[in-house]
């Protein structure tokens, strides 16, 4: 865990990675928020972020990730209702890093 001093408080966090991330993808005029006409994509998390101790938070999982009205990932008592992904084909290439010819 991070020293005090270099953490944000949990309300911020959950910003960072909504709000904040839609914002730094040039999204926020779609996602980021609940509100209508905005994509509902949602995760279902192994605990409550604002009620679990502190140093409990690093240990919590997605049970259950809604993207595009599809579900994606699927664990636990929700195990079974992802899609299954298509086989890897062999003709994909490597994502190549930024700047890459």
């Amino acid at each position: 865990m991070r020293p005090p001093h270099n953490r944000v408080d949990r309300r911020t966090a959950l910003s960072m990675s909504t709000g904040a991330g839609a914002r730094l993808t040039g999204e926020e005029g779609v996602k980021g928020v609940l509100r209508p006409g905005f994509l509902g994509d949602l995760t279902v998390l192994s605990e409550d972020h604002f009620a679990v101790p502190e140093p409990d938070i690093v240990h919590i999982e997605s049970l259950l990730t809604v993207v595009g009205g599809r579900i994606v990932h699927a664990a636990a008592e929700y195990e079974g209702l992802d899609e299954e992904l298509p086989p890897i084909s062999r003709r994909m290439k490597a994502a190549r890093p930024s700047g890459g010819r």
